[in-house]
């Protein structure tokens, strides 16, 4: 298909398994799929979602992967609304694996992600532009809205804030 990179989910923890047994499995999992990915060009990302929203569990899986095929997809809000980090925060925690990057904001009342207009909700998307951008980071932010409003309102709306908050970063 020619897509330079793969996102993938860590999913849900059952019960009966520990944190520690998680991310020796997920680990374990991608370094398997690491160097056929690497054959074929392509970055496997595993995404700050699910059970795996907590950056140093996701930065501590990359160290044992430790393969330069095998990335992180930092979907932003999550590990704020989700883990209570702060943008600043996450970012350190997984700096070294960021490769795709999923950007939309929304509230962090009720336990679903109630989505709202960038900038209008828990994640600074200013900062996470100005880390970026000083990190050198060339690949792609990539929008997610999934049941929300028609993309023909949000899509123009949002896409024009992102695009204002990287002219004020990058003046």
């Amino acid at each position: 298909m020619g897509a330079a990179r793969l996102r993938v989910f860590g999913g849900e923890i059952p019960e009966d398994v520990s944190r520690e047994a998680a991310v020796d499995l997920v680990a374990r999992s991608l370094r398997a799929v690491a160097d056929h990915a690497a054959e074929r060009g392509v970055i496997v990302c595993l995404e700050t979602h699910d059970d795996w929203c907590h950056p140093l569990h996701v930065a501590e899986v990359m160290k044992r992967v430790n393969h330069p095929y095998i990335a992180v997809n930092w979907d932003v809000i999550h590990p704020v609304r989700r883990a209570g980090f702060t943008v600043d925060q996450a970012f350190q925690a997984l700096r070294p694996w960021i490769r795709h990057v999923h950007f939309h904001d929304g509230s962090a009342g009720s336990g679903r992600l109630e989505y709202l207009p960038l900038g209008e909700g828990i994640v600074d998307h200013r900062r996470v532009i100005s880390l970026l951008h000083e990190m050198g980071y060339e690949g792609y932010l990539s929008g997610e809205w999934i049941n929300w409003e028609p993309c023909e309102v949000h899509l123009p709306r949002e896409l024009a804030t992102m695009k204002r908050f990287e002219r004020e970063v990058t003046r």
